[in-house]
């Protein structure tokens, strides 16, 4: 990682524990909420799992599913906000009471697009409860839909307000704001869920429950390469790759091996090529504790700024076992032992 006054490319060891700025390590930390896994910070969830954090002393009720619908507060209607507005407006644990948006262009496209209530649209977390308060109404929880660099103001927000919250990956732009989050949490006792959706997917399913099939696993070797043209926040941000894309691959790392992070180091790079202004492109080396397997070594090569033989976006893997090799290339979970040819796994159905 480079940082003022280190050149490019300069390598860096880093120890979960120890304090950096690396946004290595912050990525790591987000994936891994922050490595110890505070009882009030965790990875994504259904919109019911919102109400399932109790106040100390209190009983769990879980709402949304058997109980009454989550009424969601939803900042962030626009770019990947749209995609939640999608998920929730065809769900039947939650829906909407109000949204924050800053962009009154996105804010109008969208009311019309999606039949919204155009008089509860707002421009800060804030204002929106108070106007809801007046009106009565009940808000359970907070989407968080906006770049990085607003998720800490806009979780400790919503956390001193009394309302758990779920927000899209990063949980912050920084590590001194990630702390900040997390520690707001503890205080208030409220959830805070970070989404990670990658390890819902058909074949992350089938890869872990193939794992263990044979023997322990000793190390891992991820590959991902892609070329979008995003626009926006994420070609501006100086780690993009890394902090945007590549916390989905470290959380799957983490569900697949049922692992913590122990330590990590890593080259970033922006190849002269590259439509982004920070660095698109690392090699990173990870050790974790897994408590299945033990200690597991892992490589990891990314880029997003990649010209040609595009891998999925769950990447490819490779798994080194005691007594043969797992893949998942292509999406598809293969499996092959001494002497023999590779075998196709079924992929497993997916609850609903």
């Amino acid at each position: 990682m480079s940082k003022p006054g280190v050149g490019p490319n300069q390598l860096f060891v880093l120890p979960v524990g120890a304090f950096s700025h690396s946004p290595l390590f912050l990525s790591a930390l987000s994936y891994a909420t922050l490595a110890r896994r505070p009882k009030r910070v965790v990875g994504g969830a259904p919109f019911g799992a919102l109400l399932l954090s109790p106040p100390p002393g209190g009983t769990c009720k879980r709402h949304g599913l058997g109980g009454h619908m989550v009424n969601l507060v939803q900042i962030g209607m626009g770019g990947m906000g749209e995609t939640w507005l999608k998920t929730v407006l065809a769900s039947s644990e939650a829906h909407y009471c109000a949204f924050v948006e800053v962009n009154d262009e996105v804010a109008r496209t969208q009311v019309a697009k999606y039949k919204l209530d155009g008089d509860h649209v707002y421009r800060t977390l804030p204002e929106a409860l108070r106007a809801l308060a007046c009106e009565g109404k009940q808000v359970d929880g907070v989407l968080i839909i906006t770049p990085p660099r607003f998720h800490k103001e806009q979780s400790i927000q919503a956390l001193e307000a009394g309302l758990p919250v779920l927000s899209e990956k990063p949980l912050a732009d920084t590590i001194e704001a990630a702390r900040d989050i997390v520690e707001m949490a503890e205080r208030t006792g409220k959830l805070h869920m970070v989404a990670q959706n990658y390890r819902y997917s058909q074949p992350v399913q089938t890869l872990r429950a193939t794992l263990g099939e044979l023997g322990k696993v000793g190390a891992v070797c991820v590959q991902f390469f892609k070329g979008p043209h995003f626009g926006g926040f994420r070609e501006e941000m100086p780690y993009p790759l890394i902090v945007d894309m590549s916390i989905h691959h470290f959380d799957m790392m983490r569900y697949l091996l049922d692992a913590d992070l122990v330590s990590l180091k890593g080259y970033s790079w922006n190849p002269e090529w590259s439509w982004y202004k920070g660095d698109a492109s690392a090699t990173l080396g990870l050790r974790l504790e897994s408590r299945q397997f033990g200690p597991v070594y892992a490589s990891y090569t990314a880029s997003w700024c990649s010209r040609g033989s595009e891998t999925p976006w769950n990447g490819n893997w490779r798994f080194e076992c005691e007594n043969g090799v797992i893949n998942l290339v292509d999406d598809m979970v293969r499996v092959q032992e001494p002497g023999t040819e590779p075998r196709l796994i079924e992929p497993v159905p997916l609850a609903h």
